[in-house]
This record gives structure tokens, sequence and C-alpha cells, in this order.
């Protein structure tokens, strides 16, 4: 809990985040937690996080960049146009009066209404009835973790004290060598695989 009250002062939250679940990685994998484990899967796992870190700086930069003013300009000024030329076009081609008006309305409406679409979607997260989820994304994230540290629990063969300590030992930032040494009577954390 101190660790997320010392995060609201800082400002690159995602980049600490990707930082903390790589040491603790790495921390795994010296300790023998994670010696198991084949090396091209954890490069595979390294790759994953940075390509997550990767499109959050992409959809990051969706938001700090602004459509151009001037484009913003030209699209209105066309649109104007649009409104005053459109009805002359629709008279000249087409016979009644009232279907050339209604036609206008439309081509005009339709002109407007991707206008606007457009510019709702340039911001694509917030909190608008029409933004990306992302709070539902989220939690879809977290329960599918949650899942995992499930699975997880099951397959590591230790009582329910050691797994307590090492919970609140890793959600104070503790490393995993130091998790080990503090575990009691040198339990060994012992990974078993069903044989059929």
């Amino acid at each position: 809990r101190t660790l997320l009250r010392g995060m609201k002062g800082v400002k690159h939250k995602p980049q600490l985040i990707v930082q903390w679940i790589e040491s603790t990685i790495v921390c795994a994998v010296e300790s023998g937690v994670l010696s198991h484990v084949p090396a091209a899967i954890m490069s595979r796992t390294f790759q994953e996080l940075s390509n997550g870190l990767a499109a959050y700086a992409r959809a990051e930069r969706l938001v700090q960049v602004p459509v151009p003013f001037p484009l913003v300009q030209l699209v209105h000024f066309l649109l104007g146009v649009w409104c005053v030329i459109m009805p002359l076009i629709m008279v000249e081609h087409v016979r009644s009066t009232k279907m050339a008006g209604i036609l206008s309305f439309v081509s005009i409406l339709g002109m407007y209404g991707v206008n606007r679409i457009c510019t709702v979607m340039e911001t694509p997260f917030g909190r608008n009835p029409h933004d990306l989820p992302l709070v539902e994304y989220q939690e879809r994230v977290n329960a599918m973790l949650t899942e995992l540290l499930i699975g997880l629990e099951h397959e590591v063969a230790l009582d329910e004290e050691e797994i307590q300590r090492i919970t609140h030992a890793m959600s104070m930032g503790v490393k995993a060598r130091e998790i080990a040494a503090q575990s009691a009577a040198g339990v060994q954390m012992r990974w078993w695989i069903e044989e059929d």
C-alpha cells in the first residue's frame, strides 16, 4: 500500500509498473523460483511487456497530438461550401423541387454526421458513452490475472502461511531472493507436474 500511495506523484506510472514486473521476474529467476522456465519463454515474456508498453505509448500519442487546426478549419470551410453548392446541383439535376430539397438535406446531414463522428473519434479515451470502455478492459485483465494466481496456488506446494508471507512481501516490494531468505526453515517451492 505504501508503494501505491507513493505513486500519486509519479508521472509515468505504466513504465514504473512494467519495471516492477520485470524486476520481480528477474529476481524470481535469480532466486530459483522460475529456474524451470525455459529461456525462450522468459524472453517472450519480456518481449510482450515491451510490446504492451509500446502500444501504450502509441495510444498516449493519440491523445497528446491534436488534429492540426488548419485541417479543422479547411474541413469546416468545405462543409460550408458543400451546404451552398449541393442544393444548386440538386435543383439542376433533379426535376422535383421537393426531391431536390430532400436529397440536399440528406447529403448535407450525412457530411456533417461524418464530420461529427470524426471529431468524437479524435479522443477515444475518456468517460463519454462513445469512448473505449477502458475500465471494463482493465477489469477483464485483472480477472484473468486473478484466475492465473488462483491456478498458481494449486501448483505450488506451500502451506497457507508461506503463501500469505510471500504475497505480503511481494505487495511490499520485497525482492524474491529476500523472500526466500525470510522463508521459515528454508521451505522450498516445489513445482509439480501431474503425470498421466
